[in-house]
């Protein structure tokens, strides 16, 4: 049976600085998980961190958090639950720090902050836990086969830190459930299709010019004329009468989106501020379990999607920590020792 040991060489006599040496891991799991945490605090805020994306720098540290924890599991000789109380703190600590702020934080918010931190702990430990089951279960120790089951629970815990860090801002703080630039995130990405029945629609743009974009574009199949009939009609007669229309029902179509809206438009306004509003108003016109239904929808569909995503995540850490487990290896910083156990078993006679 093969089991890996932090060893002075490749003899595997004896152990050199074992714990110095998963110290290093401790130590470069909890710097990543304070930049992962402060990335995606940045990110909360929608802003950059350390002077790029700070959904990049998010990623980029939690893909090393994940791979440390990762190698601290597998190399150490106990579950080192204290390790993991001090990684998720340094993480969750970083994330509130930049995110919610230590002046603002009331009761309600720390204990749902204290909730979810448990939760974290919680996946995390179950996590490193599956790692040394599957490690120990093994007869050939392969990376993948030992890492899988639980970095999938690891990545499930920051997941679920994700959604309900989310969930519980829009619920302590409803009006920022729907934002100019939470509406600016979903008409950016939903451009393109908008422009197949819209066409040059900008979420930019006026009301007045996507008026003028909609009314054009109908008065023009109106007034197209068979090859026969073309010289019938003079050009300026029908460039004023064109004009006239799309005057007369650009005024119409305004005052129908008015209505629609619940609110007055002068024509003035972008789209983008005028779906904020619309959605702002008639999301404040729902009662208040309505609004909760549709906040935990809404986690709940973030949790999928990141769940999803995850298994792109997964596959990177995997590919990159395999590369690294090899290096130490290689580098004998640690070994593989074979070990030969009898197992008992029952049979019947």
């Amino acid at each position: 049976m093969a089991v890996l040991e932090i060893f002075s060489s490749a003899n595997h006599y004896g152990k050199s600085n074992y714990w110095w040496k998963i110290l290093i891991f401790t130590v470069l799991a909890s710097i990543s998980a304070v930049l992962a945490g402060l990335s995606l605090g940045y990110l909360f805020l929608g802003k950059s961190f350390l002077g790029f994306s700070s959904f990049w720098g998010f990623l980029i540290f939690l893909c090393l958090f994940a791979i440390f924890f990762t190698l601290e599991s597998l190399f150490a000789e106990g579950a080192r639950f204290g390790a993991i109380i001090i990684e998720s703190f340094s993480f969750a600590l970083s994330f509130y720090a930049i995110r919610i702020g230590f002046q603002t934080i009331n009761g309600l918010v720390l204990m749902w902050s204290l909730g979810v931190w448990l939760l974290l702990i919680l996946c995390l430990w179950g996590g490193r836990l599956r790692m040394r089951k599957r490690k120990s279960d093994l007869l050939r120790l392969r990376w993948n086969e030992m890492v899988k089951g639980g970095l999938a629970l690891v990545l499930i815990g920051i997941n679920l830190f994700i959604c309900l860090q989310w969930m519980g801002n829009a619920i302590f703080q409803p009006d920022r459930l729907f934002t100019q630039k939470t509406v600016d995130a979903i008409l950016k990405p939903a451009t393109p299709l908008l422009r197949f029945y819209f066409t040059g629609f900008d979420p930019y743009m006026t009301v007045n010019e996507f008026i003028k974009n909609i009314i054009s574009e109908q008065v023009e199949a109106m007034f197209v004329q068979p090859e026969d009939t073309k010289n019938y009609i003079p050009k300026n007669i029908m460039d004023q009468q064109k004009k006239d229309l799309i005057e007369q029902n650009s005024i119409a179509f305004r005052n129908q989106l008015s209505e629609w809206a619940g609110f007055s438009l002068n024509g003035t306004e972008s789209i983008n501020t005028v779906v904020f509003q619309f959605l702002l108003s008639k999301y404040r016109a729902l009662s208040i379990t309505t609004q909760q239904y549709i906040i935990l929808g809404i986690a709940l569909l973030m949790f999928v999607v990141f769940r999803i995503f995850a298994i792109v995540v997964a596959w990177v850490i995997q590919m990159v920590g395999w590369f690294i487990y090899e290096l130490l290896l290689a580098a004998n910083f640690g070994a593989v020792k074979i070990e030969m156990k009898n197992k008992e078993d029952l049979i019947l006679y």
